[in-house]
């Protein structure tokens, strides 16, 4: 991972899936002397938007944009499912 982040570029952001755990705490070792931001808890809806916005926005933004992404795509299926009727 060390020779991936000397190559990274400036104001890349490193996805990892539980916080505190192995490649999270690697991860922010590592990232700490480049000063990239860890977002830990990784789904696809946060990768999306990080690619749709990662010009658009500052860095602080965009990871803010991210963590909030990431919990809005989280849904009980089930619940939304009872309140619909189908034909």
């Amino acid at each position: 991972m060390g020779e991936v982040l000397k190559r990274a570029p400036t104001h890349s952001i490193i996805f990892t899936d539980i916080y505190a755990g192995t490649p999270s705490n690697v991860a922010t070792v590592f990232a700490k002397g480049k000063g990239f931001p860890v977002i830990c808890g990784m789904n696809l809806p946060m990768l999306i938007e990080a690619e749709m916005r990662r010009n658009k926005l500052s860095i602080e933004e965009l990871v803010n944009r991210i963590i909030e992404a990431g919990g809005e795509s989280i849904k009980n299926v089930t619940l939304i499912a009872n309140r619909n009727t189908y034909k």
